[in-house]
This record gives C-alpha cells, sequence and structure tokens, in this order.
C-alpha cells in the first residue's frame, strides 16, 4: 500500500471514529425554576453514578461535571454537551452569597433552595440516585428542576 492510501486509510478510520462517537453523545440542557430571587448562582452537580452521587457530600465530590448558571427573572439555565449516553442525577443548590457551602440549620436541613433530578417528594434527607436518576439516550434532553424553599 502507497504512503498516500494509508493516509487516506487513517483519515477515513478517524472520520467514522468520530461519527461513531458523537452519535454515542448527547447535550443536557437543565433549567431550573421556583427560584427565591436572582442572587448568586445555582450550583449543580451531575453525577453518573450512584456511588459518587451518594457519597458526594455538599462539595459535590466525585461529580462527573459541574455548573453555576446565573438567575435571571427566577430560573436559571445549564448545558452541558457531548455527555456519553447513560444514568445521570443532579444535586442542586442556591448559592446566593457565592460562597459554594450549603447553609444549613441545627437539624441539617438546607436554608437555601436545592432541587434534585426527576424532582422527587423529599421526606428525610436527600432522594437516593434511583429516586433522581434519568437517561441521556438522544442527541439533545431537556429537564426541568423545580426548587424547593
Amino acid at each position: 500500500m502507497t504512503r498516500t492510501k494509508r493516509i487516506l486509510s487513517l483519515l477515513s478510520l478517524l472520520a467514522v471514529s468520530a461519527h461513531v462517537f458523537a452519535a454515542n453523545t448527547g447535550n443536557l440542557t437543565v433549567t431550573f425554576t421556583n427560584i427565591s430571587n436572582d442572587k448568586g448562582v445555582i450550583r449543580v452537580a451531575l453525577f453518573n453514578s450512584e456511588q459518587t452521587y451518594k457519597n458526594s457530600g455538599d462539595k459535590g465530590v466525585g461529580t462527573f461535571a459541574t455548573a453555576s448558571p446565573t438567575i435571571t427573572n427566577n430560573v436559571a439555565t445549564a448545558t452541558f454537551k457531548a455527555l456519553p449516553f447513560g444514568t445521570y442525577a443532579i444535586k442542586s443548590f442556591h448559592d446566593q452569597n457565592l460562597s459554594a457551602v450549603i447553609p444549613r440549620n441545627f437539624f441539617g436541613v438546607p436554608q437555601t433552595d436545592y432541587g434534585f433530578s426527576e424532582n422527587p417528594v423529599i421526606h428525610t434527607g436527600p432522594p437516593s440516585f434511583d429516586e433522581a436518576k434519568f437517561a441521556i439516550q438522544s442527541a439533545n434532553t431537556a429537564i426541568t428542576i423545580k426548587m424547593l424553599h
């Protein structure tokens, strides 16, 4: 095989690989509603496993991706691009003073707006990964999280 043919073959393989990779990823748009005011940002932690979701704590340790969208008219939107198809869950809170810390009362209850993907009913403590999980299986996925007070 001549050098030119090898290069063309390699370029063709790379083009096919890029197409296959792009076909297995999708974009996620998350809209946050019911935010108390426009101060600060929404801190968003995106998880792709039950283990990292469960063990993340308030600092979002083990997140797959994060975002901090600004708030306009009590709504914020975060976009994550080229996420591998799979199962994810989101934890979020309203960081009014840009401290990156969730203010809590004596009992550990958040003293700011907070929310989770799938908008599960909150009983005691945060919802499980199973209660908050959603799938990305197409080029574009959009979800809405209604913040709780």
